[in-house]
């Protein structure tokens, strides 16, 4: 089952390796590669709920919600350069008009 998350997930994992994690089993297989002395509970939860994604006892997003957790814990997880915190949309950036003025300064 190759259930795709509605946005994937971009982590930042050994020596700065960017890392795009699209799939529940993308998510699963980070995730049970994971070394055994770095796991804790948020790394359980993360795998669990992946485990139910594949058998389709829970939803993809759920499963997508506990490994941006574990990612966020462990501090991999790679915020979109236009994230705001308040969650405004940034409005995207456009030139000047053009005005007679800057055209005849030209």
């Amino acid at each position: 089952m190759q259930e795709r998350f509605k946005t994937p997930v971009t982590l930042l994992v050994g020596m700065g390796h960017r890392v795009e994690v699209r799939t529940v089993m993308d998510a699963y297989v980070l995730l049970n590669d994971w070394p055994l002395s770095q796991r804790n509970a948020t790394h359980a939860q993360a795998l669990n709920a992946c485990k139910a994604a594949l058998i389709g006892e829970v939803d993809v997003e759920t499963a997508r919600a506990n490994f941006v957790a574990f990612a966020r814990r462990n501090d991999l997880l790679v915020q979109p350069v236009d994230a705001r915190p308040d969650g405004v949309e940034p409005r995207p950036w456009s030139p000047p008009a053009m005005t007679p003025a800057i055209l005849a300064a030209r």
